[in-house]
């Protein structure tokens, strides 16, 4: 899934076209499970899970486990757009909206497919986020953590940062799995 292609739904793997937003890709992979159950279209579904899957496969840190901010469609070290210079937030840094909508996926992914796969994706997610931005004296998610998930960003509230991710998956993963 690619942040921009040109007017043509053509790639272009230079500059910006070879950005790659895992938490983009997980947004619209849920928003077509959704949508596809909503249809009863079956094409919708299939093509939801598989950018679940693919993304999860591309976005994962498999040492430290989260989901990356950010990706290079070529495997280069990516170069922050928008946001993420202003934030500065790398590529490898792991950021609490991003991991939330993974979370949203993976309930919704289980709940639409039944495949344990995916319920332990959601598990394994829930364990690193409720491990690293659960902030367990105040509450609420950290913005950013390192890659290692240490805490990068403590803040919880900034002109970015908003409860708008968790709160929808929370809804989310209620909707999804309390509906089965």
């Amino acid at each position: 899934m690619f942040e921009a292609v040109t007017r043509e739904n053509k790639i272009l793997l230079e500059g910006e076209g070879r950005f790659i937003n895992p938490g983009h890709s997980f947004e619209s992979a849920w928003f077509l499970l959704e949508a596809g159950g909503i249809c009863g279209n079956q094409r919708m579904l299939q093509r939801g899970l598989e950018i679940v899957d693919w993304t999860y496969e591309a976005g994962l840190d498999k040492t430290h486990g989260g989901i990356y901010s950010y990706l290079d469609a070529e495997g280069r070290t990516p170069q922050p757009l928008d946001w993420h210079k202003e934030t500065n937030s790398l590529w490898n840094d792991k950021v609490w909206w991003v991991n939330s909508e993974a979370l949203c996926a993976f309930a919704k992914a289980f709940s639409v497919s039944k495949e344990q796969r995916y319920l332990k994706m959601l598990e394994e997610q829930w364990s690193f986020c409720k491990t690293n931005f659960f902030d367990p004296e105040f509450g609420e998610w950290y913005e950013r953590l390192h890659p290692d998930g240490s805490v990068k960003v403590s803040d919880k509230g900034t002109p970015w940062k908003c409860a708008f991710h968790l709160a929808r998956y929370l809804i989310m993963a209620n909707d999804s799995l309390y509906s089965m």
